[in-house]
């Protein structure tokens, strides 16, 4: 049986072969996820097609020898370039 093409439904190839890096940022307590995530999207533009949290992390006890101050947290998030 012959497959029947759909009209519509192909897209041109992307011209660069897609990237990914994960990075961790260290923000203020009240950073919100929403906030970061649009700040890097507006930054990685045009090149960035998506930018996901995929970690939140906080020592039970910030200070020194905690990686980070009190009132601080990392977020860690994957971006895709292409």
């Amino acid at each position: 049986r012959a497959l029947a093409l759909v009209p519509g439904t192909l897209a041109a190839l992307p011209k660069r072969q897609p990237a990914w890096r994960d990075i961790a940022v260290v923000v203020p307590r009240g950073t919100t996820h929403d906030a970061l995530v649009a700040t890097i999207r507006s930054a990685g533009a045009p090149l960035l097609r998506s930018a996901t949290l995929f970690d939140v992390w906080a020592p039970a006890a910030p200070g020194p020898g905690s990686g980070l101050a009190e009132g601080e947290r990392s977020f860690a998030v994957r971006l895709e370039w292409g």
